[in-house]
């Protein structure tokens, strides 16, 4: 009977062991394009880790270092890090050998069994007991291997964060000196059109004008002036919703430069193939993958057996002991290999292999997302940098064209109509010149961030093996 046990228990295991050939999850290896769309500048990207800087706006500069500092979502994965930390050290604790202090005492009263008389006895012992697990076969440090590369993954996930905080952050101040230039603009075209409003009424009591155009003048000084609040609004909200990012309660937000003032940077777009370097993200992506793959590791191993080896030493003592205390110790090894645990092991090594596929396609739609970005804001660079231009030279020509209609007005060559439609269209041109010069600003920073934003591989918190 004893052998038929063994034979049994042999077959299971070799079975286990057969259980764990399964097919892996398709490759998520993904092949870089040679270039980019858009014709750009390449080459190893020198962006700074404080990429911000680069604007040379000491507040801006201010601004971020105060998020990074302040901001909840980086708290939250600072934290997250501390987390994934924590379990490595339980990991790596796991392949070292416990060791344990056990002391026990007290006194009893019991019937002897051979001669049939009460005894008294004041007893204890004092032990230490140590157990090691042998993983023979890696099981542990595989589980170890996995925790580390999780920790690796939550340390890139928070530059990931920082990095949008900090995009985020700047495209929410030049936002918020757009709308001041914004301000400007229809405050100097308001004043522009109260004067004119002025002039005109005093020409109609003079009895050089008509009700109509007085009436013309006083539209186009409301239609001005009912463009600010929905400008300043925007500030306010924009203001608001900064201070947030800044760990504040919503507030006024302190500006630098004037809008005017600001010069686009040059931006080298790094070749395709650097991408998967420069962008935490994706070597947040790829780390969870190697998780998954030492995991899978940990729980095929589970199918083999377990060889654990454990000894004790200490003292026992008792007052019926003429001898006491009594040194005691022991020394012994244990076996453990699953036989039948219907289908536990293999359904939790097909929730792993789950996970394993999906963190392949999750890293191949990272490294997807990643190229889509780059080519999006490069595009979107050359495009606006086009319209700016343009709009650029319409400005100039409707300001010459104001500056004309005002001239032939004076001289009574004009109509009232022909002013206040060329003033309108300028008003709006510059309107429009400022939000193309934001798209711009906009664009530069997003390609920034699309880039990596001077992150770079290795140069976060070190994780050792």
């Amino acid at each position: 009977m004893r052998r038929r046990d063994c034979l049994i228990a042999f077959a299971a295991l070799l079975s286990g062991c057969a259980r764990v050939r399964e097919a892996l999850p398709p490759d998520a290896r993904i092949d870089p394009p040679a270039g980019w769309r858009t014709a750009a500048h390449t080459g190893e990207s020198t962006l700074p880790a404080d990429w911000w800087k680069i604007f040379g706006d000491p507040m801006l500069d201010r601004l971020v270092s105060e998020a990074l500092l302040q901001n909840d979502d980086i708290a939250m994965a600072a934290a997250r890090v501390r987390l994934a930390r924590a379990q490595l050290g339980q990991a790596r604790a796991q392949r070292l050998p416990d060791v344990q202090l056990a002391m026990q005492g007290g006194r009893s009263r019991q019937v002897n069994p051979g001669f049939g008389i009460p005894e008294e006895q004041t007893a204890g012992e004092a032990q230490v007991q140590v157990g090691f697990d042998v993983d023979l076969f890696g099981r542990l440090r595989a589980a170890s291997e996995a925790a580390r590369l999780n920790l690796l993954a939550s340390q890139h996930a928070r530059d990931t964060v920082r990095l949008a905080v900090s995009t985020t952050v700047v495209l929410a101040y030049f936002s918020l000196l757009a709308l001041d230039k914004r301000i400007d603009i229809i405050d100097a075209t308001a004043r522009v059109r109260q004067e004119q409003l002025r002039t005109e009424l005093a020409r109609f009591d003079a009895g050089y004008s008509n009700a109509l155009d007085l009436a013309r003048a006083q539209a186009e000084l409301e239609s001005t002036l009912q463009l600010r609040p929905a400008v300043v609004l925007a500030i306010s909200q924009t203001e608001n919703s900064l201070s947030g990012l800044l760990g504040r309660s919503p507030g006024p937000i302190e500006r630098g430069a004037d809008f005017d003032t600001r010069v686009l940077p040059v931006i080298p777009a790094s070749v395709p193939a650097a991408l998967l370097r420069h962008r935490p993200d994706i070597a947040a992506a790829e780390a969870r993958l190697a998780a998954s793959d030492k995991t899978l590791d940990a729980v095929r191993a589970a199918f083999l057996p377990d060889i654990r080896i454990a000894a004790s030493g200490g003292f026992v003592g008792s007052t019926l002991v003429h001898v006491s205390p009594v040194k005691v110790w022991s020394l012994g090894s244990s076996v453990l290999a699953p036989l039948f645990d219907f289908g536990r092991l293999q359904s939790q090594q097909e929730a792993v292999l789950a996970e394993r596929e999906e963190a392949a396609y999750a890293y191949r739609k990272v490294v997807l997302q990643a190229f889509q970005e780059v080519e999006n804001q490069l595009a979107a660079n050359a495009q606006f940098q086009r319209q700016y231009g343009h709009l650029l030279s319409q400005r100039d020509i409707l300001a010459h064209t104001f500056a004309l209609a005002t001239r032939r007005y004076q001289e009574g060559y004009a109509s009232r109509l022909d002013t206040l439609d060329a003033q309108r269209n300028l008003l709006s041109a510059q309107l429009a010149l400022v939000q193309s010069r934001l798209d711009q600003f906009q664009s530069a920073i997003n390609l920034m961030h699309a880039l990596g934003g001077g992150w770079q591989a290795g140069t976060g918190s070190a994780v050792t093996r």
